[in-house]
């Protein structure tokens, strides 16, 4: 006991402090090349080694490490001064490790520090270093990188830790961390980690590893292997090989990477994690997070680049989301993009594979929504401007309702096979060819089958050919249809086969209404009681139930001077005749009858 007094009497005075922090500084820069000072050496009356004052100098004779004060207990006093010293304890506090890249080079001046302890040709000259436990406190990391438009990578503070089983063999360093806490300037900050963990000049790992923030748990194996470049330009050449088991991050956490995220969100997940920050895999992957499902195989590239660059992949996926979550988890990037239409579709499965990148976005995958189910292999440019988006592909709906997509109540649900080229989304801007098979179209409340299609589709505008084969319905339809203007236009000719109008719905007033004959309309307008313009009917025939009528050639044409309205009838072979005045359709059969015009009546039967 009196000898332990003595020694820390004696190493208790300045003058043999600072001789002892001479000669083991002195001892370390002269065997390995390194630049290291210590303001004092001693002993605390526990017996322990006090060290004030710390400093390793880098490369550049900048700080590289600095300790305020080191603790420790040594276990063998006789290894001290020799390559191979065990301590039991070790406490840092008022440490700061500044990792940097200076410009123009490519190794970190930790990796050229770390490589002195193995720079000898003789094994004896690894210097060996282990510890039962070291603790950290009141301590600050920052890592940077000259080369960069952004040097600062990490600035890390308020550093709390604890390790067992700590070593040090030459440039590598083994420890089980048991917890660690610390604040980045990024905006998140980690509350707490546990690892089997190892540092070499070629990588880091972190086995058994639990991560925590006060919103996020992470837990996996994680390697990050710099052999390449060191920490030069981390985000493209440090290597990221991880396999996270069962795990949860906050957006608020994710945001301070990259700030796209919504907030406020928690992401469950699992899967495994390759290559560099701007350019890896996220493979055998499921993510959860509100009414969102994610599974299958992800390739992310240049996304740290920003909204102008990024490129993603997704293979084998199955994705289950819906409108809402798409647009509150990447508010700024989908946000303003996805049409206010697409909240029809409810939460919606999304199963294939797709690629997006700043301009394009490719899909060969299968949609299940509440509205129907729709299997598309489409390549969209320019997709963020809604209104000059180009397109081209096949589109395969399955009992898709299209009224509940569009609003429309006349509308219904389609079955169709259609190949599209064209580009806009919009009523003004869209533009695009069409061809395809519409096996079943829902209108007016009747189910249509089996149309064949081939025209364009412009502002909208339809014009082109159509054919049915119903079996209620059978024509020919070549011409347009525009129905963009305050007042629609229709130019075409239809060759009506057979139309059973009461079955078809577009006729109430009669049990039995069959049509048949060729039809050439030529007129504007949104309601019948508003049309100007003309249609003649060629080879006419009509039945209801009271009588068939045939006619070979007439033509009614509606016009209107101020709110008088005229119309026109021209029928050689049944009567010809105008009528005006301020009347609706409807009424026309009553005048007709007042007027004593009984052998007109079949055509403004037919008319009505």
């Amino acid at each position: 006991m009196l000898l332990v007094l003595l020694l820390v009497v004696v190493f208790s005075l300045p003058s043999v402090q600072t001789k002892l922090a001479g000669r083991l500084t002195s001892y370390l820069n002269q065997t390995y090349d390194t630049q290291i000072a210590i303001d004092r050496l001693g002993l605390n009356w526990q017996g322990n080694i006090d060290l004030r004052d710390l400093y390793i100098k880098d490369h550049h004779q900048d700080t590289l490490i600095y300790a305020g004060q080191l603790q420790t207990s040594i276990l063998s006093f006789s290894n001290l001064l020799k390559t191979d010293v065990s301590l039991g304890y070790v406490t840092l506090s008022d440490t700061k490790l500044f990792i940097k890249t200076y410009k123009n080079e490519a190794s970190d001046n930790m990796s050229v520090f770390s490589g002195k302890f193995n720079s000898g040709t003789k094994a004896a000259r690894i210097f060996k270093l282990s510890a039962d436990d070291v603790f950290i406190s009141s301590s600050a990391i920052k890592i940077t990188d000259q080369n960069l438009s952004t040097p600062l990578l990490f600035d890390l503070t308020g550093v709390e830790a604890s390790a067992q089983d700590f070593k040090i063999l030459g440039p590598d360093v083994f420890a089980t961390i048991t917890s660690l806490g610390l604040t980045s300037k990024r905006g998140f900050e980690i509350t707490g980690l546990s690892s089997q963990f190892s540092y070499t000049t070629e990588q880091m790992t972190l086995n058994n590893m639990k991560l925590q923030t006060s919103q996020s748990t992470l837990e996996g194996d994680v390697i990050m292997n710099y052999s390449a470049n060191g920490y030069s330009d981390f985000v493209n050449t440090v290597v990221f090989t991880a396999s996270f088991t069962p795990s949860s991050i906050a957006t608020n956490d994710l945001n301070g990477f990259y700030n796209e995220f919504g907030s406020n969100q928690t992401i469950g997940f699992k899967g495994d994690f390759k290559g560099v920050l701007n350019d890896f895999s996220f493979t055998k992957a499921a993510i959860t997070t509100a009414n969102t499902r994610v599974a299958g195989d992800y390739y992310f590239k240049d996304v740290l680049k920003g909204a102008t660059a990024f490129n993603i992949n997704l293979k084998r996926h199955g994705i289950t989301t819906s409108y809402y979550d798409l647009r509150r988890f990447l508010p700024n990037i989908l946000g303003e993009v996805l049409p206010d239409e697409l909240s029809k579709l409810g939460v919606f499965d999304y199963d294939g594979s797709s690629q997006i990148n700043s301009k394009t976005f490719t899909t060969d995958a299968t949609f299940k929504s509440d509205i129907g189910i729709a299997t598309t292999s489409v390549s969209i440019d320019n997709y963020k401007d809604v209104a000059l988006a180009g397109y081209k592909g096949n589109i395969i709906l399955s009992s898709f309702d299209i009224g509940a997509l569009t609003k429309e109540p006349s509308l219904g649900e389609v079955s169709a096979n259609v190949s599209i080229d064209g580009r806009g989304f919009t009523q003004a801007t869209v533009d695009t060819a069409l061809r395809g098979v519409i096996s079943s179209f829902s209108f007016q409340g009747y189910d249509y089958k089996n149309i064949t299609l081939q025209g364009a589709l412009k502002d909208p505008v339809f014009n082109g050919d159509l054919s049915i084969d119903d079996p209620n319905v059978q024509l020919d339809f070549k011409g347009l249809v525009d129905v963009s203007k305050s007042f629609n236009q229709y130019d075409f000719q239809a060759d009506v086969h057979f139309a059973e109008l009461n079955k078809l719905q577009l006729v109430t007033r009669d049990s039995i209404s069959v049509f048949a004959g060729k039809v050439v309309v030529d007129m504007d307008g949104t309601t019948i009681d508003d049309i100007v313009g003309s249609f003649s009917f060629q080879q006419t025939f009509y039945q209801n139930q009271d009588d068939d009528f045939y006619f070979d050639d007439f033509k009614i044409a509606s016009s209107f001077e101020d709110q008088k309205r005229i119309i026109d009838i021209n029928s050689p072979d049944i009567c010809n005749g105008t009528i005006s005045g301020n009347f609706l359709i409807k009424d026309i059969s009553q005048i007709y009858l007042e007027m004593d015009w009984v052998v007109c009546m079949p055509i403004i039967y037919l008319a009505r």
